[in-house]
């Protein structure tokens, strides 16, 4: 018999250098960031800087790809890399969205501890594929 275990995730919100943005990662922090539990993690990750970095003080990734709308694969596929060399192996899963969803943090985490604790479903992609990163 497997032991019971909470899967840990990593929202990763995509957003953008612009005020209307900046704005709603305000309101993301104020409402469903909030209930991000179990020793989960929220970044939001925006582009066009200098160099890609990450501030642990507001868990905001600075990528260095372009912020707009045709370089969203990109800026997220820089995203995903630099979590996979820096944080991947700390989680279980990665739920990607943007700033203008809200997240039912509940339900998302019910919905992953129940597949993550069938045996039949461990280690399977529920949605998408990061095979392209390699």
């Amino acid at each position: 018999m497997s032991v019971f275990k909470f899967p840990e995730i990593l929202y990763l919100v995509m957003s953008c250098r612009q005020d209307l943005f900046e704005h709603e990662e305000t309101v993301i922090k104020d409402t469903w960031m909030k209930f991000v539990g179990h020793g989960n993690v929220c970044i939001i990750y925006k582009g066009n800087y200098e160099k890609i970095s990450f501030s642990s003080a507001n868990n905001t990734l600075y990528c260095t790809s372009d912020d707009s709308l045709d370089g969203t694969f990109i800026k997220t596929q820089e995203a995903i890399r630099y979590i996979r060399d820096y944080v991947f192996n700390d989680f279980d899963y990665i739920v990607r969205t943007n700033t203008s969803t809200y997240i039912n943090v509940g339900l998302i985490e019910k919905f992953l501890l129940d597949i993550y604790n069938r045996e039949n479903l461990k280690n399977k992609m529920i949605c998408g594929d990061i095979s392209v990163l390699n």
